[in-house]
C-alpha cells in the first residue's frame, strides 16, 4: 500500500494527524515527477480538512485534485461531491451547486450514480433559493438513492457529515 492510500484509510477512521503525515510523504512523489495518477492524494488530504470542518483548506486541496482533471473520469465525481460539500458549508452555495451539478452529470451511467450526497445538498440549496419544485425533485432523487444503501453503508457514508441525523432519519423512513 502506498503512502497516499494510507492517508485515505487513516482519514476515514479519524486519525487525521497520521493521515496528514502519510499524505505529506506521498506528496513528495508528486513533486518528483508529473504523476497525474496521484491526484487522489490531494483529494485524500482535502478530506482530512473536510472531516475536521476546515472547509476553506479542504477547497484548496480539492482544487489541486481537480486541476487538469477530465470531469467524466469517474473518480473525479467523488472529488466534486466533497468539494461541493465544503463550499456549501462555507456558504458558497452557487459554487457548491456548480460542483454538485458537474458530479451529477459525470455520474450518469457509472457506479457513482447511486451517490445520494449531491442530490441531498442540491435539495437544500434549491430550498434556500426558494425553488421548492426543484428542491422536491432533488429530494425525491436523494431518497431514491438512499434506499439502495445497506445499514453499514449508510452509517459509514454519514459518519463524517454534519447532517447525519437528518440523513439517518430519512434512511429509516425510506427503508420502512
Amino acid at each position: 500500500m502506498f503512502f497516499g492510500d494510507y492517508c485515505g484509510v487513516l482519514c476515514n477512521i479519524g486519525l487525521y494527524a497520521e493521515a496528514k503525515e502519510k499524505g505529506d510523504l506521498a506528496l513528495k512523489f508528486i513533486e518528483q515527477g508529473n504523476f497525474t495518477t496521484l491526484k487522489y492524494i490531494y483529494y485524500n488530504i482535502g478530506n482530512i480538512f473536510l472531516f475536521q470542518k476546515d472547509y476553506a483548506q479542504a477547497c484548496t486541496w480539492y482544487d489541486a485534485a481537480l486541476e487538469g482533471a477530465t470531469y467524466f473520469y469517474t473518480s473525479v465525481n467523488e472529488y466534486l461531491v466533497n468539494y461541493g460539500i465544503a463550499l456549501y458549508y462555507l456558504g458558497k452555495t452557487g459554487k457548491a451547486k456548480e460542483k454538485f451539478q458537474l458530479a451529477i452529470n459525470s455520474s450518469k451511467g457509472t457506479k457513482y450514480n447511486r451517490n445520494f450526497e449531491p442530490f441531498f445538498y442540491m435539495s437544500k440549496i434549491c430550498k434556500l433559493e426558494d425553488d421548492e419544485k426543484a428542491s422536491q425533485n432533488y429530494k425525491k432523487m436523494y431518497l431514491t438513492r438512499l434506499k439502495k444503501y445497506t445499514q453499514p453503508e449508510i452509517e459509514f457514508a454519514t459518519s463524517t457529515m454534519d447532517n447525519n441525523e437528518e440523513i439517518l432519519t430519512d434512511y429509516e423512513t425510506v427503508r420502512e
